[in-house]
């Protein structure tokens, strides 16, 4: 029995299932942000950053580096999409956030020294699979109109300089686009800042573990072949006993 537990201790430790950081750009700072704010009589503003998986199993969170402007009480729409590495493929998922839920920062941008990735989505409910090397794409809009004669940034995504010179994260890009309702799909016409335009994200994957029946098959293995162990060695010392009993009186022979 030992032994048994043993091997399941060794092929499905705790935790083994757990959350782990996936696919990422997060520089030290970013220099550059992007803004997708949408203003009174006009089509809907989207951005969006593609990323490829490098683990299968679950998306379980993503954290987003968006910030907001005090005078633009707005919430966001957050979709997941597969991605073909030019348009999008298949709605995953779709998750809506209150004003109150995005951060709010002078200028769109989040104060010095303040962590940027402070919206962190639990994407669990929506029971998204991810396949290793498989493109996917998270896209973002605002959910109010901005202020009718006010400038600025309004809501911003944080990211990298469109022509830095460097491509920060090769497994994908930013993109944006423009539609007349509130989604977008395989028909939206994708847009980029510049070759080396990337939105900050984190994704975070539960990898994935054995179905029930295949675990259930093999514990019930492990179990009879500790069975069988048991049955030898039980065997083999009736065996013993038989060949050489323990205090079994002696014949001498006579003088």
């Amino acid at each position: 029995m030992k032994v048994i537990i043993l091997v399941l201790a060794l092929l499905f430790p705790s935790g083994a299932n757990a959350a782990e950081l996936d696919q990422s750009y997060a520089p030290p700072s970013f220099p550059d942000a992007y803004s997708f704010l949408t203003r009174q009589v006009s089509s809907t503003s989207w951005e969006l950053q593609t990323f490829t998986a490098g683990l299968s199993g679950q998306l379980v969170e993503v954290d987003l580096p968006i910030w907001q402007e005090p005078i633009y009480e707005t919430g966001l729409t957050i979709d997941f999409f597969t991605f073909n590495g030019s348009r999008l493929v298949s709605l995953l998922g779709t998750l809506t956030l209150p004003n109150t839920s995005v951060p709010i920062g002078e200028d769109a941008f989040p104060p010095p020294g303040t962590n940027p990735f402070s919206i962190n989505l639990s994407t669990t409910s929506l029971d998204i699979n991810v396949a290793a090397g498989q493109r996917y794409a998270i896209a973002a809009s605002a959910t109010a109109l901005f202020p009718e004669g006010l400038g600025g940034n309004g809501i911003n995504w944080l990211g990298s300089d469109p022509n830095g010179g460097v491509d920060n994260y090769p497994g994908g890009a930013e993109f944006f686009t423009f539609t007349n309702g509130n989604s977008i799909g395989s028909s939206s016409a994708l847009f980029s800042f510049g070759p080396d335009a990337d939105l900050g994200f984190r994704t975070f994957v539960a990898a994935t573990v054995p179905e029930p029946t295949s675990l259930t098959l093999l514990i019930a293995a492990l179990l009879g072949f500790g069975a069988y162990r048991r049955c030898v060695t039980t065997r083999r010392r009736n065996v013993s006993t038989v060949q050489s009993p323990r205090g079994a009186p002696r014949r001498s022979a006579s003088p």
